[in-house]
């Protein structure tokens, strides 16, 4: 991802994965999209086509499925909801729609601090924060170790 100073953002591509806010795998918001913004690098293509690999997130269907609407990429890769996955090992305890924070004290053991925003954050923007970037990467890391805790990886 391309650094630049503090303040004036990150490079980033709207709905890629929506990367970020709350969805794990690696983020790919602004990954060799300098040029043409409005195709996917063959790269992710192919990584998301690659049916050996697992791309573990929050509501990752929905993603996949936003991806190939507006960018025509298929996600063939297998897809799986870390949601379905936490149900699945605790029946009783995640009745509902847990979400990561919740998630993240009960399973991992640690607590994510609660961000509030002065202004609605815009995912969607072609510019992301450092702040937004940043706050995406936290919710990354912790699924990912919310995996690694169940899945013992």
């Amino acid at each position: 991802m391309e650094r630049r100073k503090r303040g004036r953002g990150c490079r980033g591509r709207r709905g890629m994965i929506k990367g970020l806010k709350g969805k794990c795998g690696m983020e790919f918001s602004g990954y060799g999209l300098e040029g043409d913004l409005d195709r996917v690098p063959l790269s992710l293509t192919n990584f998301l086509s690659n049916s050996n690999v697992i791309i573990l997130g929050i509501e990752i269907q929905e993603n996949a499925c936003k991806l190939k609407r507006e960018y025509g990429v298929d996600c063939l890769c297998k897809k799986v909801d870390l949601r379905d996955l936490v149900k699945a090992w605790f029946p009783l305890s995640y009745k509902k729609r847990p979400g990561l924070k919740a998630m993240a004290y009960e399973i991992a053991g640690f607590s994510m601090r609660t961000r509030k925003w002065s202004i609605k954050p815009n995912w969607e923007s072609r510019f992301l924060s450092v702040e937004l970037v940043e706050y995406a990467s936290v919710d990354v890391f912790t699924c990912y170790v919310i995996a690694q805790r169940l899945l013992h990886l």
